[in-house]
């Protein structure tokens, strides 16, 4: 989210050492989400990759809020249309996701 925002204002830079560092392992039991998005399989894979269209799209809409509240003067047509990208991508990675689910019965995770 910071980073979009950022480069709204054409201020963004890169911190050359490592801040932190991630664990990818796969397993349904990581604390991490990217671990259940990797162990997760079978129906299990569509429940975790629906919720992880919900979360993007929340998270993208929650930038373009964001931005419209810190840039009362406009975005540029540029900056918006690549919001409004991401936010159609996930929008129909969820609408496609949540439909398999409801092909096949299954009931959808909450978030945690």
């Amino acid at each position: 989210m910071f980073g979009f925002l950022a480069a709204l204002d054409k201020g963004f830079y890169v911190v050359a050492n490592p801040q932190h560092v991630h664990c990818e392992v796969a397993s349904l039991s990581n604390m991490g989400f990217q671990g259940k998005l990797r162990a997760a399989t079978g129906e299990d894979a569509l429940c975790v990759a629906e919720l992880n269209h919900f979360q993007l799209l929340r998270l993208y809409f929650a930038c373009w809020e964001a931005a419209q509240s810190l840039h009362p003067e406009g975005i540029s047509d540029e900056d918006t249309n690549a919001i409004v990208n991401m936010i159609l991508g996930q929008s129909k990675g969820w609408l496609d996701a949540r439909s398999r689910l409801h092909a096949n019965k299954i009931i959808p995770w909450i978030m945690e």
